[in-house]
């Protein structure tokens, strides 16, 4: 018996004290701006490495590749190769399962 108003009086300080807490007020922008905050820093952190030099650089890469594949594939001869393929492997180029 002693024991369980014991625990009751515990609850009821319990339920006192939370009843003195009181609102706490803050700005109506203040979720918005922590939120963009992390979110600049972690664009910030994948990105940083990603630098405007070696945007370019890739960039110059990449014409450099696809330039040098557009005229090797314009200055190869398919059907020449096309032939010799067929001739190495003894099949007639005239017989096609496409035609």
């Amino acid at each position: 018996m002693k024991k369980e108003q014991h625990i009751q009086k515990q609850i009821d300080e319990t339920l006192e004290i939370t009843s003195q807490f009181s609102k706490v007020k803050i700005s109506h922008q203040f979720k918005e701006k922590v939120m963009s905050q992390l979110f600049v820093e972690k664009k910030q952190l994948i990105f940083s490495w990603f630098t405007p030099k070696l945007q370019y650089a890739t960039l110059a890469m990449v014409i450099v590749i696809n330039t040098f594949a557009i005229f090797y594939i314009t200055k190869s001869n398919y059907n020449s190769n096309i032939q010799t393929f067929a001739q190495s492997f003894n099949i007639s180029t005239e017989e096609s399962l496409l035609n």
